[in-house]
């Protein structure tokens, strides 16, 4: 399984620095930036899924089968504005 993951920007082709993306993430959702977490542990959560090959369309399939888009409207909207403005981008690195 690849154990590194980019973010990369629709826009612009090139991956986006996460703490960026959160930045961006809170403004988009009008709720505070914390200065050490990454909001809701989205780096973690998409991250794995990422990591696994996954695209933003598949993580919204994954987590409405698991029922966790139902009564989360922070969790689709952020999903949705992650598929409007990125892409994923996974590898493996080889230990040296």
């Amino acid at each position: 399984m690849p154990n590194s993951f980019q973010f990369i920007r629709k826009t612009t082709g090139k991956a986006e620095k996460f703490v960026v993306i959160d930045e961006e993430l809170c403004a988009f959702l009008g709720v505070q930036l914390h200065p050490t977490k990454y909001f809701r542990g989205w780096y973690d959560a998409f991250g794995e899924l990422a990591c696994m090959g996954k695209s933003f369309v598949d993580m919204k399939v994954l987590y409405a089968e698991a029922g966790l888009l139902r009564d989360d409207l922070m969790l689709c909207r952020m999903l949705d504005w992650f598929d409007e403005n990125f892409t994923t981008n996974a590898w493996y690195l080889p230990k040296v």
